[in-house]
């Protein structure tokens, strides 16, 4: 029997998908004009990319406002177009079997089980304002290199996720297409090296890493071949 695909806390906490994933995963087209498409079923222009660079445009308010109603169980405008399988209500689509995450390939449960040598660690454990501290991936794998795509969400004393490295509201990646393992040995990634600042807010946080099958759904555990976490506490600055 397969054992359960790993979860990340963002999939566990989240009450149901996103109308459509392609806004998260999907490939931006860009016009001759330097005019920006987030989707090739959409004419929708989010951006330019003579006048700021493509990853600008796909973190921008435009793309972040899309997201935001889609996670709502609604159609932004750009995304009313018939040309899309989803909005016209096709029952068979890529993008269906891609967000229920059974478009991850027979090797996934082989894919869990060499991962899993990968660790987290986070220096120190117990941290106060001010204090420097390191969050690193080590990059390991039994067999096999593997490419995924790596996503990392940090969980305040709150219960809101925000994703690394620049403190999303929704699941961007960390990177795209990481290899892990190869002939170099395992690699060790630094997730956030700094000073705790002051805009942080004491208490108890979880860091939570997983990698993911390449383009597929990060809100989706089947589509995720490995996770851990670690947690950090952050005290107040000491007087």
């Amino acid at each position: 029997m397969a054992a359960a695909a790993p979860s990340c806390t963002w999939i566990e906490r989240l009450p149901r998908h996103p109308l459509c994933d392609v806004p998260w995963v999907g490939r931006s087209v860009v016009l001759s004009d330097g005019r920006v498409n987030f989707c090739c079923y959409s004419d929708a222009v989010v951006g330019n990319v003579n006048e700021q660079p493509l990853e600008q445009i796909w973190r921008g308010e435009p793309m972040r406002r899309i997201r935001e109603t889609l996670t709502q169980q609604r159609f932004p405008v750009e995304c009313q177009s018939n040309s899309c399988p989803i909005f016209r209500g096709d029952r068979y689509s890529y993008l269906h079997e891609r967000m229920d995450g059974s478009a991850r390939g027979e090797d996934a449960e082989h894919d869990r089980r060499e991962l899993d040598a990968s660790t987290l660690a986070i220096t120190p454990a117990h941290a106060a304002l001010g204090d420097r501290v390191k969050v690193e991936l080590r990059l390991a794998c039994r067999g096999a290199p593997r490419t995924v795509d790596l996503f990392a969400g940090v969980t305040a004393p709150d219960g809101r996720v925000r994703f690394l490295p620049e403190w999303t509201e929704t699941p961007l990646p960390f990177a795209l297409g990481v290899e892990v393992g190869g002939a170099g040995g395992p690699a060790t990634l630094a997730l956030f090296d700094a000073p705790v600042g002051g805009a942080i807010v004491p208490g108890a946080y979880e860091i939570c890493v997983g990698y993911f099958l390449p383009a597929a759904n990060p809100n989706v555990a089947a589509n995720c071949l490995w996770s851990t976490r670690s947690r950090l506490t952050i005290e107040p600055r000491a007087a």
